[in-house]
């Protein structure tokens, strides 16, 4: 057996892994990863679906529709007569094609063309008289147009067409559902990711500091076995060292909490999920000039309950119209023609109308009681107060969001940079400290505070990237830029 083809697709794939892991995390990883297995957004998507058939469905409701009958019916009727009782026996058949097409406003409107055939057998035979023949076959034609039209309930548009607008609207809720759960998701996941690069980037802060105390120990050392440096001094190495290797310890701690935690959120524990690089600088866009108006206007929040309120609206206009009076007017107009033996001529009396029949009639129905269609109309307008109601209230939500978010954001940029002012003004108060040890100007235990300023610094800035990427999530989640910026 040739196992050279198996060995080479293993080893393929044990590369592919091993590039995979050495590649950094990057935004658009996460963001894939958790749009491929989040059931949240895979669920919005089949709602929008959903409300798209639904529109598709209302819009052909009012397709005409074609109508096709047909039917043999065999009769036996027992009559009496002074020698008894006799059976008489006809044989019916019936036939047609209709064509009914229903309008917005109510109006149904039907045509059928109608075809029969007639014959009735001789049932019984007098004495004293012939006997009587079968009659027929008799051949008949008829067309009839129908209308109903309702005056009261079920009467215009307004009625007509409630369905489609509301299936629209519903359309339109679903499509800002959709954008609202994707926008909180990767505000999550990319909160989520930030917050994994702040424990990267802290971790190889701290792994950097144990690195220089570790350096500093070994020349300490090596001073102290040349009688440059007292022997106590090494111990202000040491004893930094130590708490250096604490801080690691607990840094990669916090890297395997914030990885669990993006793992959650991307809705993917099993797979391999590698660090973002620490190097990879958080770029936070600024907010634009008037945030807060975009946030009060496009928030997918704000939206979606804006929709709320058109659907119910809309369900309310005609909420009480099922249990209103009935008045209906029917109509209808028949040409028919009949024939022994002659379908054409059955067919010349309907088209030249022999036999002309026609019908006007009202049909009016209502319920004793109107208790009913009262509490119908009054649930409704409860419905349109509640979803307003609730659309103030994303408003309000929204309006402090931001207001706090840009708050966060502008605090944030100014931390950022006096941090920065600091790290460099550290590292400047570090060489200096290094350099006076050397020729025995200072202590080692102020070298180990100037390192310490500096990790302090560095860790200040890394935090104080990360929080204004948070806020810039924050923002651009609320004014609806957070898909723009992320198309999915």
């Amino acid at each position: 057996m040739n196992r050279t083809p198996l060995l080479a697709a293993v080893a393929l794939t044990v590369l592919s892994a091993a590039v995979a892991h050495a590649q950094p995390l990057t935004e658009r990883d996460v963001i894939e990863r958790a749009v491929a297995a989040r059931p949240s957004l895979r669920a919005a998507l089949l709602e929008v679906e959903r409300a798209r058939l639904s529109v598709e469905s209302e819009e052909a409701r009012y397709v005409p529709s074609l109508i096709l009958d047909a039917g043999v019916t065999r009769t036996e009727t027992p009559a009496l007569t002074r020698f008894g009782t006799r059976v008489s026996a006809g044989t019916t058949a019936e036939a047609g094609v209709a064509a009914r097409k229903t309008f917005a406003f109510g109006t149904d409107l039907t045509l059928r063309l109608g075809t029969a055939f007639q014959r009735r057998d001789s049932g019984f035979v007098l004495e004293g008289y012939p006997a009587q023949p079968a009659v027929g076959p008799g051949y008949g034609f008829n067309a009839r147009l129908t209308l109903a039209q309702p005056l009261l309930r079920g009467a215009g548009r307004q009625v007509g067409e409630a369905a489609l607008r509301a299936a629209r609207v519903e359309r339109t809720a679903a499509e800002t559902s959709r954008d609202r759960v994707a926008s909180e998701l990767l505000r999550d996941v990319l909160s989520a990711y930030w917050e994994l690069w702040y424990a990267s980037a802290s971790l190889a802060i701290e792994e950097r500091s144990r690195a220089l105390s570790e350096q500093q120990r070994n020349e300490a050392r090596a001073r102290v076995d040349t009688g440059s440096l007292a022997p106590a001094s090494q111990l202000t190495f040491e004893t930094a060292l130590a708490t250096r290797e604490e801080a690691v310890l607990a840094a990669r701690t916090d890297v395997e909490r914030k990885r669990a935690t993006l793992r959650q959120r991307i809705g993917d524990r099993a797979g391999v999920l590698n660090d973002p690089s620490p190097d990879a600088l958080p770029e936070a866009p600024s907010p634009r000039e008037g945030a807060r108006d975009a946030a009060l206007d496009r928030s997918a929040l704000v939206r979606e309950r804006a929709a709320a309120v058109t659907l119910a609206e809309t369900q309310a206009r005609t909420a009480s119209d099922p249990l209103e009076p009935r008045l209906d007017l029917e109509a209808y107009v028949q040409a028919q023609g009949l024939a022994d033996r002659d379908v054409g001529l059955a067919a010349e009396e309907t088209v030249t109308g022999q036999a002309i029949s026609a019908h006007v009639g009202l049909v009016y129905e209502t319920p004793f009681s109107s208790t009913r269609r009262r509490a119908e109309a009054a649930r409704a307008r409860i419905a349109v107060e509640t979803a307003r109601t609730q659309l103030e209230e994303a408003k309000l939500a929204v309006a402090s969001e931001i207001d706090v978010a840009l708050a966060e954001h502008k605090a944030g940029a100014e931390r950022l940079t006096l941090a920065e002012r600091t790290v460099d003004i550290a590292r400047k108060q570090l060489s200096a400290e290094q350099a006076r040890l050397a020729t025995g100007a200072t202590t080692p235990l102020t070298v180990v505070e100037a390192e310490e300023d500096l990790r302090s610094a560095e860790l200040r800035v890394a935090r104080a990237r990360a929080d204004l990427m948070q806020a810039s999530l924050t923002i651009d989640h609320l004014t609806g830029q957070l898909l723009a910026r992320h198309p999915l």
